[in-house]
């Protein structure tokens, strides 16, 4: 076997060497060159050797199955169609006009925005959940990064989908129940509207935090007049009670300590005048030449009511009280003294005691001829047991006994009180009285204090 071996081994060296197969170099494409269609590829197809292949068999290649790339960058690539899956990240521009179909609902569909007029914006982070950032303001209290604006009261929203509409309206807060209403923050801008019978003591909150300035509200009646809205600690118009009427509205405003109410006058059940309205808001029924009390009479069935409006809108005063003598106190009696020519009025009396305290509301005089000559008369107040000329001068301004003939003259400025058994009396000046031509009176009103 060895020789055998040795044999084989010789034969193999004179057949002479093998010939060799020398390396194959390929060219390198330049850095600005490209492939063209036509171009040979050095391609290696399993155990055959080397082999040409063109680009459109790569280009078929590529075409025939999925394939991945992976940690690949695609520069200015165009997609023509396909689908996209997994995630993408990064910032990432989309030039033209995309379109973004199929979107399925959730962050990313909710906040694709724009973020210039021009520029299509899709954020992982949605402010509030929604899509895009709002800042609400009115000029002092603003709201930034909202996505949702809830109106208040006074406010409808209309509209459809990609066109609202803001429109005012009235917000009712209808409340029947008999018992106390406590006033809530949020009627702010709203209508209450009592319907209730009877009852109705209702509250309000102190003028601070959410009834702070600003806070204003509509309070509105119906038939029952009786309603009263109570401050916790504030007033309303200085009082600490607003008592209402019937079909009376009021808007309550608040400045932060206290509220301010703008009222309306209660409905009267007619308007034929024959009603009045007394100062706790409520309507009182008068019999004829009773004005304006409930019965006729000489006392006003009024309660603590003492000022009046008559339901058709004349003007009414409360219902007079009689004096001592029989005269309704409004009635203004008037007392009055005159002379003739050739007397002096000196020392002579208007009023003699007077039996009751009186207000004289007014002393005017007239000359119906005059003096001729400077002469005056004033009026003085003296009590019992003082001489005229030592009394309280009432009048103001002096009679002028000389002034223009037939010419009233006015001499008391304001009311002047007179005390009971008190007298009203003359004091003239001027030296010609006893041959004077004066013709003249003075008169005195006044009523029971």
């Amino acid at each position: 076997m060895k020789k055998l071996l040795l044999a084989i081994g010789a034969l193999i060296l004179a057949l002479g060497p093998f010939p060799t197969k020398a390396d194959v170099l390929f060219p390198a494409l330049g850095a600005a060159g490209a492939v063209s269609g036509t171009d040979i590829l050095a391609c290696y197809q399993g155990t055959e050797p080397v082999l040409g292949c063109t680009s459109a068999q790569l280009d078929t290649y590529f075409s025939q199955t999925t394939k991945t790339l992976t940690n690949k960058t695609l520069t200015t690539p165009t997609i023509a169609g396909g689908a996209l899956s997994g995630t993408f990240s990064g910032n990432f521009t989309l030039s033209g006009v995309p379109t973004l179909s199929g979107l399925s609902s959730g962050t990313i569909a909710t906040c694709a925005g724009f973020a210039t007029a021009s520029t299509v914006l899709i954020s992982g982070t949605c402010p509030g959940g929604g899509g895009g950032s709002l800042t609400v303001t009115d000029g002092t209290h603003s709201v930034a990064s909202t996505t949702t604006l809830t109106v208040g009261n006074g406010f409808l929203v209309g509209g459809s989908a990609g066109s609202a509409t803001l429109n005012s309206t009235t917000t009712l807060d209808t409340q029947s129940g008999t018992g106390a209403f406590a006033i809530p923050s949020t009627d702010a801008g709203a209508t209450i509207l009592r319907t209730n019978a009877s009852g109705g003591a209702d509250t309000i909150a102190n003028a601070t935090g959410a009834f702070g300035a600003g806070f204003s509200t509509v309070y509105t009646t119906t038939a029952f007049a009786g309603n009263t809205i109570t401050p916790a600690t504030a007033t309303i118009n200085g009082l600490s009670v607003l008592k209402l009427g019937s079909y009376q509205f009021v808007e309550i405003d608040s400045d932060g300590t206290n509220y301010h109410a703008a009222l309306g006058l209660p409905q009267p059940a007619t308007q034929t005048g024959t009603t009045y309205l007394a100062d706790d808001f409520t309507w009182k029924t008068t019999a004829i030449g009773a004005n304006p009390t409930a019965t006729a009479g000489t006392s006003a069935n009024n309660g603590s009511a003492t000022t009046f409006m008559r339901s058709d809108a004349s003007p009414a005063i409360a219902s007079a009280t009689t004096s001592v003598l029989g005269i309704a106190k409004q009635f203004q009696a008037p007392i009055s003294i005159g002379w003739v020519a050739g007397v002096s009025p000196n020392n002579t009396i208007l009023l003699a005691d007077a039996v009751q305290a009186l207000t004289i509301q007014a002393i005017n005089g007239r000359p119906e001829v005059a003096l001729g000559a400077t002469g005056t008369v004033d009026v003085y107040d003296a009590p019992s047991g003082t001489a005229c000329s030592a009394g309280t001068k009432v009048t103001t301004s002096s009679f002028n006994a000389n002034g223009t003939a037939a010419t009233n003259q006015t001499l008391l400025s304001s009311p002047y009180a007179l005390a009971a058994g008190h007298s009203l009396c003359l004091q003239v000046t001027g030296a010609t009285w006893g041959a004077g031509a004066s013709v003249a009176t003075i008169s005195a009103y006044g009523n029971p204090s």
